[in-house]
């Protein structure tokens, strides 16, 4: 399961849908179907609303609002949170690693198959 600790040792669990991506535009301007041409993610300020986004139901049932997690943002490493964000995205475009390693082996499969038997 993909997860971050913030600052005050509370475990996240970020998780992309639709609906975080549509906010996301429309709070941040961050276009996550597009992030080769999307500049926002490099300002802190939208990535922590971004991630924030990913984990409101979880904190919202754990009673921490977008200042505390800001707060708890402060003093926790960045870089966990930023690996298990890129993950909950890769996941969200393309499914879970293992499928996807899953997926290239059986086209790597097909290949072998193809070239031993030749049409």
């Amino acid at each position: 399961m993909i997860e971050f600790t913030d600052g005050e040792g509370r475990t996240w669990h970020p998780r992309f849908t639709f609906t975080v991506i549509r906010e996301a535009r429309r709070k941040t301007g961050v276009r996550l179907f597009d992030l080769a041409g999307s500049q926002e993610l490099t300002d802190p300020d939208n990535l922590l609303q971004v991630v924030y986004l990913t984990i409101r139901d979880e904190a919202a049932e754990a009673g921490v609002e977008y200042p505390d997690f800001l707060k708890s943002m402060e003093n926790g490493p960045a870089r966990p949170m930023i690996d298990a964000f890129n993950q909950a995205l890769g996941e969200f475009m393309h499914g879970p690693k293992d499928e996807r390693k899953e997926d290239d082996e059986d086209a790597a499969s097909d290949e072998d198959d193809d070239a031993e038997n030749p049409t």
